[in-house]
């Protein structure tokens, strides 16, 4: 079945029930619970959106962390993790994007990484030492 949304970012969008995700736990601070994940038309494409499927206001660039922070790890209490998450070959891992008005000033959050398994996900809070909140993009990247 399709679904119409008519994005405030992009316009009206024709999306699948496939393209949907559900954060059964949803995202810190923001309402609603499904969002489909728009990728670049680039495979290259540095940065994605997280378009929110219940508040069509609602988009949020996220990016892979290993682009920019090839070290990043997401280290995780027992009592933290979803079943579903325990097989780390299926997580795909993604981190929200703060975007500032210079380049310079665009950070990533990896302190509370998106999880993502098949078509569900789970924002998690990262417990390691060196996940800071707003990690600078650039300076990480040059």
């Amino acid at each position: 079945m399709a679904i119409t949304l008519q994005s405030t970012r992009f316009g009206d969008l024709e999306l699948s029930e496939d393209d949907a995700l559900e954060f059964p736990d949803g995202l810190v601070g923001l309402p609603g619970t499904r969002y489909a994940l728009l990728l670049p038309e680039d495979p290259d494409g540095a940065f994605a959106w997280l378009q929110s499927l219940d508040d069509a206001s609602l988009a949020l660039p996220v990016t892979r962390p290993g682009r920019f922070f090839p070290d990043f790890d997401v280290v995780l209490e027992e009592e933290d993790v979803d079943p579903a998450l325990r097989d780390t070959e299926a997580v795909e891992t993604w981190v929200v994007v703060r975007a500032g008005e210079r380049l310079e000033d665009f950070s990533a959050n990896l302190r509370a990484p998106l999880l993502i398994v098949g078509r569900r996900g789970w924002q998690v809070i990262n417990r390691a030492d060196e996940a800071p909140l707003r990690a600078p993009l650039v300076a990480e990247a040059a």
